[in-house]
């Protein structure tokens, strides 16, 4: 608990300084909260409820609950951040669209099970197989690595719409406030992309509003490339520090934090030389059968990418004991383990 209990120790005084230190309270800079209304965006006007709007103590709790999980993306306020995916079942009935969220619940929670005991059985094997069957290892690591970051995936994901069901199912908050918490797989042909656009971006502006008041100390123009890799760089510091500090408080030392962490965008500046340097060479081309191929590419790269890193960051919680079921807690992992050693025994008979 001490992991995940250390986070808003970091969390909240990056957001305090963020939105009453150098936020302005009043001025076309100032949070607004639009609503759903495009028009209202257009215009600037707020349905925010007034002081007098939130009065009753089942008023400021509901809005303080809407503060506290929707708005972290800034869904409904005007800083909503970029690439907020759409909801497809935005246009579903209120019961249809929570019996929706709540069958996600139970996917992704036994899904995320399922994760649990394939890491488990990966673990037991890898301890077992025999010197000399390096490629062996890499695979058991690989599937560790990415049985792990699904588990984070459904862990995210299943909260979320369990969340978006029972608020909306009881009024506190609208459908709308609760579009998909990450984006579509299909979209992370390359690291950038998985990083930007497909994975949760509950942090996006904790991590990025730094970032930018940093680049504006040192005065580097506006979308330049000394701007914008800067920017990518102190993102992931402060995202490898928010990480750094949880594992930290488990068991005092980095564990593969920092490597995974800030291996990020050096992948992410090899992919953009890689892809400048072929745009230079072959020239930009619209025909969609080269989109395709770009794109087949970029999905292997990326695949073959986080199968190497995801090892080194999700064998850390796996060994600090952090990887573990909020219901059945260690036992999907032991069970897997049991039966990975039960295989691995008749091989060896």
């Amino acid at each position: 608990m001490d992991y995940y209990n250390s986070g808003p120790f970091l969390a909240m005084p990056l957001w305090y300084f963020d939105f009453l230190i150098f936020t302005p309270a009043r001025g076309s800079d100032a949070p607004v909260f639009i609503g759903r209304s495009s028009t209202a965006a257009r215009s600037g006007k707020s349905r925010a409820p007034s002081q007098n709007g939130i009065n009753s103590v089942l008023r400021k709790l509901r809005f303080a609950f809407r503060l506290m999980i929707p708005a972290h993306r800034g869904i409904g306020w005007n800083w909503q951040v970029k690439g907020v995916p759409s909801d497809p079942n935005a246009k579903l009935s209120k019961m249809m669209y929570v019996r929706a969220h709540l069958q996600h619940v139970i996917f992704t929670y036994l899904r995320s099970v399922a994760m649990l005991v394939i890491m488990g059985f990966c673990s037991a094997v890898q301890k077992e197989y025999r010197p000399g069957q390096d490629w062996v290892s890499s695979a058991l690591d690989a599937m560790i690595g990415w049985s792990g970051a699904i588990w984070v995936w459904d862990r995210l994901n299943c909260f979320y719409s369990a969340a978006a069901a029972l608020s909306v199912a009881i009024g506190v908050c609208e459908r709308w406030e609760w579009p998909p918490l990450t984006g579509q797989i299909r979209d992370a042909w390359s690291v950038r992309q998985m990083w930007s656009d497909v994975y949760h971006q509950v942090l996006r502006r904790m991590l990025q509003q730094p970032a930018i008041r940093f680049i504006r100390l040192l005065r580097l123009r506006k979308g330049s490339l000394a701007s914008r890799y800067s920017q990518l760089y102190v993102s992931f510091a402060i995202s490898c520090l928010f990480h750094e500090f949880q594992i930290f408080n488990v068991t005092r030392k980095d564990s593969g934090e920092l490597a995974f962490f800030m291996s990020q965008p050096l992948a992410i500046t090899a992919e953009d030389l890689v892809q400048w340097a072929w745009k230079k060479w072959r020239g930009q081309s619209p025909h969609n059968g080269h989109v395709r191929l770009h794109k087949s590419i970029g999905y292997i790269w990326v695949f073959l990418w986080f199968s190497y890193c995801l090892p080194m960051y999700i064998k850390s919680l796996r060994d600090a004991d952090i990887i573990r079921d909020v219901l059945l807690e260690a036992w999907p992992l032991e069970k897997g383990s049991s039966i990975g050693l039960t295989m691995a025994t008749a091989l060896k008979a």
